[in-house]
């Protein structure tokens, strides 16, 4: 800003942002107790149908076959019909032997086999390998503040020089 009068100062809260992903699981807690925690929830590894597995390579698979026919796809194509069924909402004991049945499939290939089995399928399955984010591919965030659209992929980030306000 000082050299150029252009730039910007966001302030953006991490806490809130994060707070606003929990806002199902508060919800469950609130009305029937039930506690708060990773594995437990819908959203949060809670179900079979939505979960990150790991591939023969350490690589990771995201499933998020929220809709039965992302998931009857997907059971379809890695052949698991007759082991798993319906268990995409899976709950406490048999969502976690439908958890298994599908950590041991995801670990017989590599990611990159998995990414080339579900291609052709991409209308049909939820399902993503994880990237790195040198590899992922590049999207823009346009912002609009005070009239004014920002872009912040485009938008340099240059933190040299940068200075801190603190109360």
């Amino acid at each position: 800003q000082r050299t150029n009068g252009g730039g910007c100062v966001i302030d953006v809260s991490m806490t809130e942002g994060a707070q606003s992903m929990l806002v199902m699981s508060l919800a469950r807690h609130a009305v029937d107790g039930e506690p708060v925690g990773k594995g437990r929830d819908f959203l949060v590894g809670g179900t079979p149908c939505y979960d990150v597995y790991r591939a023969k390579d350490g690589g990771y698979i995201t499933v998020g076959a929220l809709e039965e026919r992302f998931w009857t796809s997907m059971i379809r194509i890695m052949g698991l019909e007759k082991e798993i069924g319906e268990g995409a909402f899976a709950c406490e004991a048999e969502g976690i032997h439908v958890q298994d049945v599908l950590r041991r499939a995801f670990r017989t290939r590599t990611s990159e086999e998995w990414e080339r089995i579900f291609a052709p399928h991409v209308n049909e399955v939820m399902v993503s390998v994880v990237k790195d984010p040198e590899s992922a591919p590049v999207r823009t965030v346009p912002v609009c503040i005070d009239g004014k659209t920002f872009d912040f992929v485009r938008t340099p980030l240059n933190m040299r020089g940068a200075t801190c306000a603190t109360k």
